[in-house]
């Protein structure tokens, strides 16, 4: 129904001097509906974007609620959980196992050099060891590096295997055919023990 419209019937059916009287009170009438009128459209049109708004954001809760359920159910936060105390025990075990090889080097290493360091050809190696600083007639073996050890480690491995600290017979004395060897000696100028 349009308001302006049954306004205007209405003037038509009176006189000019009804009009003239009620005339300007009709045109606050009109106005005031159409005012009213406007109101109500705009509060339609508000009321449904917050129906299309509300239905949205239930949308999205539906899927968000989805989502949670379907992480519940995969539970993968504690696979996730158990698989960083497994790989974090694990690397604990290799830390300590290779805190225990490094110690077996160090050991090994000092055992080797406590028996050969008075060795008569020990001289020819010891140049190109590291050997820690006597202190109190006992050395700190602590301040050597893991890589020292094991050079030190091949340095002797080497003079072994070329017979350098052999004993000759049963006589316990150190093998002739070492001690100045010209072919022995000559690997040995300016601690170079690579063959």
């Amino acid at each position: 129904m349009d308001f302006t419209k049954v306004c205007a019937e209405i003037r038509n059916g009176m006189d000019d001097e009804t009009v003239a009287k009620v005339g300007s009170t009709l045109k606050d009438l009109e106005r005031a509906a159409l005012d009213l009128l406007a109101d109500a459209k705009s509060d339609s049109a508000e009321s449904k974007s917050r129906r299309l708004e509300i239905k949205k954001l239930e949308d999205e809760k539906v899927k968000l609620q989805d989502e949670v359920d379907s992480l519940k159910a995969d539970d993968s936060s504690a696979k996730i959980i158990k698989e960083r105390d497994t790989l974090k025990s694990e690397n604990e075990k290799l830390t300590e196992y290779k805190t225990s090889v490094l110690k077996s080097r160090r050991d090994t290493f000092v055992a080797k050099y406590d028996k050969i360091k008075d060795n008569v050809n020990f001289e020819k190696v010891s140049k190109g060891l590291k050997i820690a600083e006597e202190k109190d007639g006992k050395r700190d073996w602590s301040g050597i590096t893991d890589d020292d050890i094991d050079s030190n480690l091949s340095e002797l491995q080497k003079a072994e295997d070329w017979g350098l600290f052999e004993k000759a017979g049963k006589t316990g004395e150190p093998n002739p055919n070492t001690r100045g060897n010209s072919a022995t000696g000559a690997m040995f100028k300016e601690g170079d023990f690579s063959e």
